[in-house]
């Protein structure tokens, strides 16, 4: 009886393995964890007051790597522990904001525009007085661009990319040029 078992386990831990509940339990355990200690994190971001504080904690850094990554949940999550967290800037003076479009990720780029960018981040200008039209139009990195097979099918998102930007961005930006006349 207990060798019927024991095949009985064996053969119903192989179909869970077949199927992938396996696979599934971990990437939902993992899922669990990861919002979890978010949540830790955003309770100690919360206590920080001042920018340097911020500066200190890599809570800048770690907001732009998240801007630049596509992981909307951990902007959220710092921004709404601590509102400052929105102003941080990347070592060319690019805003959040800027660095979602520089790397083309829509959501963050969605996220923030219904958050914040509405007030304040459209009319900025990095170090090098480039608006968001400038960045926009900043060639996407190449490992971005290898994504999407052929030319013409990069160009066209490039382009669909530009105008989405220039859609929010105020016509007075339309025309302004940066440090190099562009």
């Amino acid at each position: 009886m207990s060798k019927t078992l024991g095949m009985l386990h064996q053969l119903v831990e192989y179909i869970f393995n077949l199927i992938g509940v396996k696979r599934i339990y971990q990437i939902k355990l993992t899922h669990a964890l990861s919002h979890e200690l978010l949540r830790l994190t955003c309770d100690q971001i919360a206590t920080l007051v001042t920018d340097s504080q911020l500066d200190e904690a890599h809570v800048h850094d770690s907001i732009l790597d998240a801007a630049k990554n596509g992981i909307p949940e951990f902007i959220t999550g710092v921004i709404n522990a601590n509102p400052i967290a929105q102003y941080a800037k990347d070592s060319l003076g690019m805003w959040l904001f800027f660095s979602a479009v520089r790397f083309r990720q829509a959501k963050v780029f969605s996220l923030i525009y219904g958050l914040v960018a509405k007030t304040r981040f459209l009319y900025e200008k990095d170090d090098n007085r480039n608006s968001l039209l400038h960045t926009a139009g900043m060639l996407e990195s190449s490992s971005q661009l290898n994504r999407i097979s052929g030319a013409a099918l990069q160009m066209q998102r490039e382009l669909q990319w530009f105008e989405e930007v220039k859609h929010i961005t105020p016509p007075g930006f339309w025309e302004h040029r940066n440090k190099e006349g562009l």
